[in-house]
């Protein structure tokens, strides 16, 4: 959670510094959503798991390690993947919002929203690939871990990623569809 808190918080200052100038007021009601969000993550770690919580004490004799199944190059890079794929999306949620607080969804907003739709779908894909190499690599077809409702559940923002990138592209073509092409404008301005 303190991973996903501070990576939305990362990708939200970027955002904030890279794109004010564009479109200050749809990236200030963008990053509002954000802190709201970030917000409602913070008191969720504060008051129900909080990382930096005392653990006197018990504390393990021998320290805790990961079981030796865990223990594998697939889980290391599986998690923080999903977490930014996660975060992306949240940004495309925030993004989404923003536009329906300015009222109208235009080319400039889609063009702003793809890369961000692009990157959580990349992190999506990669963490659902190591995790499934993992629980492969580990269990083989059958392993329990393969069908764990966990990482099934992973795959579910991925199809939604999935769908919302066809709706950006498909957008964006329309858009430019709908203008008319050089050799009209040609041929009616002379």
């Amino acid at each position: 959670m303190l991973f996903w808190v501070t990576s939305m918080a990362v990708w939200g200052g970027y955002i904030a510094v890279r794109h004010i100038k564009e479109e200050p007021q749809f990236i200030s009601h963008c990053c509002a959503i954000l802190a709201m969000v970030i917000l409602g993550f913070n008191l969720f770690m504060l008051f129900t798991s909080n990382p930096f919580a005392r653990m006197l004490p018990d504390i393990p004799i021998e320290g805790r390690d990961l079981n030796p199944i865990l223990q594998d190059i697939g889980l290391i890079f599986h998690p923080p993947m999903l977490f930014l794929g996660y975060v992306g999306l949240t940004v495309c949620f925030a993004a989404a919002i923003a536009v329906l607080l300015a009222g109208n969804f235009s080319e400039k907003y889609a063009k702003l929203l793809r890369p961000w739709a692009i990157l959580a779908w990349v992190f999506l894909t990669g963490g659902n690939a190591f995790g499934s190499w993992w629980a492969y690599n580990e269990l083989g077809w059958g392993g329990w871990w393969f069908w764990d409702p966990v990482e099934n559940a992973s795959f579910i923002p991925w199809l939604v990623a999935t769908a919302m990138l066809h709706s950006i592209i498909m957008t964006l073509k329309a858009i430019a569809l709908k203008s008319p092409p050089c050799f009209y404008v040609y041929w009616h301005s002379h």
